[in-house]
């Protein structure tokens, strides 16, 4: 037994010395030995193959499904990956297709002789000719051809792959706790525009918190929020309130003048020192056009008297409040006209197939002349489809947001992009500028 681990972790007939991931034992010695607490039997583990020649690709993902609860072995060719099967079964084989495509077709014939029955995850740019070619021949083998995903994998993506294909639980553990990623100060906060439907141009931004991880890179909320205790999102909305700010007066200094929205709690509203922060941080160029606090709809609900009272402090220092996650469901017109109310956010749910679904339709239009009569700005979430875009546009909503637009970004990649777009613009309106005639003599004109 010993020696016949001793081989796999070696993966000495034809898999590369040292390209195993984690803790990585075959199915069929898994119910032999299991490594568990003070001697206990461990729980099984699924198993996934990588065949990627890029070895640093290959190990960053064996790190995220190692921390998901998935051993991996990584395998650089067909040629390997047919010894690989020789020794054991996974349950999903993650095939990189970025090259031109022979190396995935060697490993596609050898899981077709190998008799794989389990599922093939596609690593490439969907719809590319390369990617359709090897989803097909891998069709004509018999193997179950995954929706491709592409490159760089996401921590994120690939666990919706594994609760797809169930070899991990739908209520999984978080991949990183949040205490311990505050701790070791891996927290960044990334930006994500809004745009203004009539003028076409960045409006504002909103923060979103991402973790920057040594092993398994930048992962989204979902893979380090769960489970998180209320002082450690009390620190998390401290840090994302300086980030904002300094990023705001950072912007204020280069003559960009944005306004960035911070997602609070009601507590965090009502307890934290906003109006010092923004007083100490804030940019003190006259033209800045301040702070949003995003507080959901229910959140204000549960909090109403407390949330009108310290906002309308809170509004003479220059940070308004913004009902986040509009639905309607909570707050009516006669109790959001008691809020200093800056901007209302529509719901993504109510955003999302708005073109044609005639009630979210009907919700979001009634929501925009609302908001409208209480003099603030209306944004749509989530928007992802030009059709609902154009819909909300005509029905009057000022902003937009979402992947349709564009992504969270870090704050220099935003920085570089409105320098950009600020360059861009300014050498398209003297391109379009018509040609100055020069003045006829004083002579000519009066002769």
């Amino acid at each position: 037994m010993l020696k016949e681990l001793r081989n796999w972790f070696q993966m000495q007939d034809g898999i590369e010395d040292g390209t195993t991931g984690t803790d990585t034992i075959p199915k069929g010695l898994a119910g032999a030995y299991q490594p568990g607490a003070c001697g206990t039997v461990a729980p099984p583990r699924s198993l996934s193959f990588i065949v990627d020649p890029d070895a640093a690709s290959a190990q960053s993902l064996a790190a995220v499904l190692s921390a998901s609860g998935v051993d991996a072995a990584i395998f650089a060719n067909g040629e390997s990956l047919a010894a690989g099967l020789r020794r054991s079964t996974p349950e999903l084989v993650f095939l990189d297709v970025t090259t031109h495509g022979e190396e995935a077709i060697e490993a596609l014939h050898s899981m077709g002789n190998g008799r794989f029955v389990g599922a093939v995850q596609l690593v490439g740019t969907p719809s590319s000719p390369v990617v359709d070619a090897v989803r097909r021949m891998g069709g004509l083998h018999g193997l179950d051809m995954l929706e491709p995903i592409a490159k760089p994998l996401m921590p994120g993506a690939v666990r919706r792959v594994l609760r797809e294909q169930k070899l991990i639980a739908p209520g999984k553990e978080p991949l990183v706790d949040l205490g311990e990623a505050l701790a070791n100060d891996w927290v960044e906060f990334w930006y994500q525009p809004k745009i203004d439907l009539k003028k076409r141009h960045v409006a504002g931004v909103e923060s979103f918190v991402r973790l920057r991880h040594p092993r398994l890179g930048v992962l989204q909320p979902t893979d380090f929020m769960a489970g998180a205790t209320e002082d450690e999102m009390m620190i998390l909305s401290e840090g994302a309130l300086v980030s904002a700010l300094r990023a705001a007066s950072n912007f204020a200094r280069l003559g960009i003048s944005l306004k960035f929205a911070v997602n609070l709690s009601a507590k965090g509203l009502l307890t934290l020192p906003i109006a010092q922060m923004v007083r100490e941080l804030g940019p003190k160029h006259h033209n800045w056009p301040g702070l949003l606090l995003d507080v959901t709809e229910a959140q204000i609900d549960q909090n109403l008297a407390e949330v009108q009272a310290v906002s309308r402090g809170l509004t003479a220092c220059g940070a308004l409040l913004a009902v986040d996650a509009f639905s309607g469901e909570y707050l009516s017109l006669a109790t959001l006209g008691q809020l200093p109310i800056a901007e209302l956010k529509l719901d993504a749910s109510l955003v999302a197939d708005c073109a044609v679904d005639l009630d979210r339709s009907s919700t979001c239009r009634t929501a925009i002349a609302m908001a409208h009569r209480l003099g603030c700005t209306t944004v749509g979430a989530g928007m992802e489809k030009a059709a609902d875009m154009m819909v909300l546009q005509g029905m009057g909503c000022d902003l937009g947001q979402g992947h349709f637009f564009g992504q969270a970004m870090p704050e220099e990649r935003l920085l570089a992009m409105m320098q950009q777009r600020a360059m861009t613009t300014a050498s398209t309106a003297n391109r379009a500028r018509p040609p100055t005639r020069p003045a006829a003599p004083l002579r000519a004109r009066w002769s």
